[in-house]
């Protein structure tokens, strides 16, 4: 927790007399993240939905200034040290990393004024501006003398700063222009050059082709020569075909001999091939009468094997361990950064018919949810389908899916078949995506205990893998089927697809993509203190969860902070709040959500699962 910096007398009095305007201006310079924590510290006010009476907290926090004890003096020490440690400028200039070693810099400021001044020079000669360190020293538990002033003059001004990153850009556009204007003259001398090689070309072709004409005009002379040779010879030829003409008559009549013989050869050829015919006939029908002989025998032999053959059928078919591979065609685009596998999950959603608000939404969740190890679920109509495209987007190389079998009594995924997959993914350096199929036809406690231990130690950190494997799953709907388990939300999400917000434009065939496994096998970062998570979540849930269900939440916030500083803290209500409430509280979801703000989806949700109960 964050210690109390305590106020000298005289600083009190000058901050005192500051006007509302300008403490309310420095409070709002904090990041709308940090903002949101600091204003958890004000006393609340009824009547109002959570984060709409943040204003008139701090209206009446700031004008009763005068009458602070030592506790309010603590809570606005507090505002001071968050709104320092959310500024990355003086983050970097006072070298500190958590709020214990920005209190225990403070400390020595205000104990050493060697060290105050030494610190003060650090930071007017980097890059914050004088207006920024003003307002830092502002409201500061530091006694401000003539010395501290002139050193904050050292500093640039905002305008100096805007000066400068404008003639910056001056210098790199001229850089840009000569090197441009470069490029067009060495553009210019290499298309003169081509030219020039161009018309040297052009001349040796013609020279080649004046060479060819001259052959070709002597072999038009040895042709010449060749058709009087041919002249003379044909001349030789009519007068044999002369002779041969006087021979004809003879040899029609020995052709018309031959004529009557070959028509006698025809006929006694047919009379012989009718006889073979009936022939072949006469054994094809005794053929057919021996094969019934033998049928009845076989018949007789096989149907007292039949009811064991039925028996061990049913029984291999629920022990049975189903899966295929799918494969897409075309070169999946490659994913380097968190930014660009968000994007291109939101555009392949949005492709499938999901609006782009709620792709947004849902894909930020399930990158968060894949990033930090869980288990990913998809409910719903189309909960096959958004689980295709999902796992498309992520690493379409490699997807498996397993169908879970009904009725399931043993393990369906054992250790060695999961240390299998693992060596996929080491041979190719690429992720694997696994899709079980309907995991709730059977009991997932009986069948699944090797699974969730090997996800439940990921998600804790006690298994790193340096390519991992991602787990995607659909939950079933029906009478044949079991409902959703305490066991399966303690290791992740569950997206219902029938309440997100669908369009019914053509549906166009997902992008494959192909993540870079780096992404996710990064370090687990650290919350600060003013981040508790009990604050977050609407009162009365998170002691019904269980410890597991709570480490995962918290490393998905950890996850979602990384990714993006300022999201929106409900973004954990529709995959993880919400289902996991309705499963422990069902009579209670509408009260314990009443004070949150809801988006159209998580509202659809709760208004459908409660009209359900």
């Amino acid at each position: 927790m964050m210690k109390i910096i305590q106020y000298p007398e005289d600083r009190r009095k000058v901050i005192v007399g500051y006007s509302l305007e300008e403490l309310k201006e420095f409070f709002y310079q904090m990041p709308s993240a940090i903002r949101l924590s600091a204003i958890k510290r004000l006393p609340k006010q009824n009547g109002f939905r959570e984060g709409k009476d943040t204003d008139y907290r701090l209206n009446l926090f700031f004008r009763r200034m005068n009458r602070w004890n030592e506790a309010e003096w603590g809570i606005f020490s507090k505002i001071w040290l968050s709104w320092t440690a959310s500024n990355d400028q003086f983050r970097k200039l006072l070298s500190f990393r958590t709020g214990e070693e920005l209190e225990d810099v403070i400390e020595k400021m205000m104990k050493d004024p060697e060290e105050s001044s030494r610190v003060l020079r650090s930071i007017v000669s980097g890059e914050i501006t004088q207006e920024l360190i003003r307002s830092w020293l502002k409201f500061s538990p530091f006694y401000i003398d003539m010395e501290t002033l002139w050193l904050v003059t050292l500093a640039p001004t905002q305008h100096y700063r805007k000066l400068q990153n404008r003639l910056d850009a001056l210098e790199e556009q001229m850089g840009t222009n000569f090197k441009n204007q470069e490029d067009l003259y060495k553009m210019f001398f290499e298309t003169t050059q081509g030219n020039l090689s161009m018309l040297n070309s052009s001349i040796a072709e013609i020279r080649r082709e004046i060479e060819e004409v001259t052959e070709v005009q002597n072999e038009i002379a040895q042709i010449s020569n060749e058709f009087k040779f041919i002249g003379n010879k044909t001349a030789t030829l009519n007068d044999e075909m002369d002779v041969l003409s006087n021979l004809i008559p003879s040899l029609v009549s020995n052709n018309e001999h031959f004529k009557k013989q070959l028509e006698s050869l025809v006929e006694r050829t047919n009379e012989h091939e009718r006889y073979f015919n009936d022939l072949s006939s006469n054994y094809s029908r005794l053929e057919i009468s021996l094969n019934e002989i033998n049928s009845n025998e076989d018949i007789t032999n096989k149907a007292w094997g039949m009811r064991d053959i039925q028996h061990a059928a049913a029984t291999e078919k629920v022990d049975s361990f189903i899966e295929r591979n799918i494969v897409f065609q075309g070169e999946p685009t490659k994913l380097s950064s968190i930014e660009s596998i968000a994007s291109h999950l939101k555009n392949n959603f949005n492709r499938l018919g999901i609006k782009l608000a709620d792709a947004k939404s849902v894909s930020f969740e399930v990158l968060c949810a894949v990033l930090s190890n869980q288990f990913v679920m998809f409910s719903g109509s189309m909960s096959m389908i958004v689980a295709e495209y999902c796992a498309a987007s992520l690493s379409s190389h490699a997807i498996k899916i397993i169908k879970v079998p009904i009725g399931k009594t043993g393990e369906l995924v054992s250790e060695e078949r999961i240390e299998s997959w693992l060596n996929e993914t080491r041979a190719s350096g690429l992720p694997l995506v696994v899709i079980f199929d309907g995991i709730n036809r059977s009991a997932f406690e009986i069948y699944g205990s090797h699974l969730k231990k090997y996800i439940s130690e990921r998600i804790v950190g006690l298994r790193k893998e340096y390519v991992p494997i991602i787990f995607l799953a659909t939950l079933l709907e029906g009478a044949s089927v079991l409902g959703l388990s305490k066991e399966l939300l303690d290791i992740g999400p569950v997206f219902n697809t029938d309440y997100l917000g669908w369009s019914y434009k053509s549906t166009t065939p997902s992008i494959p993509g192909e993540i870079d496994p780096c992404l996710l096998t990064r370090s687990e970062i650290e919350i600060n203190d003013y981040l508790e998570l009990e604050d977050l979540l609407p009162n009365g849930i998170i002691e019904h969860g269980s410890v597991l269900w709570r480490k995962t939440l918290a490393v998905t916030y950890k996850t979602m902070i990384e990714i993006n500083p300022s999201f929106d803290f409900t973004s954990v209500n529709f995959g993880w709040l919400i289902p996991m409430t309705m499963l422990q509280l069902p009579d209670h979801v509408e009260q314990l959500f009443d004070e949150v703000e809801l988006d159209e989806r998580s509202k659809a949700l709760i208004k459908n699962m409660t009209a359900e109960v």
